[in-house]
């Protein structure tokens, strides 16, 4: 049978798009894919992930302190519910950090960083780079612990009556245990996040051949 070839082609759900559902989407692919007459196509394979949220409404808040000409303010930020990988989490922090900020208080910045907060190579998926770096370009911040937010004596004394910030239930403050931060209560223009643990979130991926 002169002129008989194969083609694998490989679909992924990430060229998804907009528009319809989890069960029913639109894939555009990366090229264009000619079928002469008498072709078949068949699906020889499919990968199918079944994640959990990296965070989710339970779990998804830092409490942060922001100081800037001589203002101190105490506001919630919340990070989206998602399967995150560390550079989808990443944005996420970033977004939710430079969303509703204070006035006058500078723009965030969260790189992905090594122990010894090198940026230089901290390619995607890199192991050694699993940490964050967050800078804020005019101004200080302090993210609070879970210790600390969970302490109604704080809580009252610190947070509502010292900073105004807004309410919340200390027996449930919904904190994320995914991004936490070495360096204590202090006020600085960049803190770095302790190690990511986004193995922890586990997904699972079913093969079908």
């Amino acid at each position: 049978m002169d002129g008989l070839t194969s083609r694998k082609l490989f679909v992924d759900s990430r060229l998804r798009q907009p528009g319809g559902k989890s069960h029913d989407f639109v894939i555009e692919l990366p090229e264009a894919v000619e079928f002469p007459p008498g072709t078949h196509v068949l699906c020889s394979e499919a990968l199918i992930p079944a994640s959990w949220n990296t965070v989710d409404e339970r779990s998804g808040r830092l409490y942060i302190s922001e100081g800037v000409a001589g203002n101190t303010t105490y506001r919630i930020v919340e990070l989206d519910s998602q399967p995150h990988d560390s550079e989808s989490l990443r944005l996420a922090l970033q977004n939710a950090l430079n969303a509703n900020r204070p006035a006058g208080l500078g723009t965030y910045s969260v790189t992905r960083s090594s122990s010894a907060g090198s940026t230089a190579t901290a390619a995607i998926g890199s192991a050694a780079y699993r940490f964050y770096t967050i800078t804020l370009s005019a101004g200080a911040f302090v993210v609070f612990p879970r210790e600390l937010v969970s302490t109604p004596g704080w809580y009252t004394g610190q947070w509502l009556a010292g900073g105004g910030g807004p309410a919340y239930s200390p027996a449930a403050p919904q904190t994320t245990e995914v991004i936490s931060f070495e360096n204590g209560t202090a006020y600085q223009s960049s803190h770095q996040t302790k190690y990511l643990d986004l193995p922890g979130r586990h997904t699972l991926f079913i093969c079908s051949q």
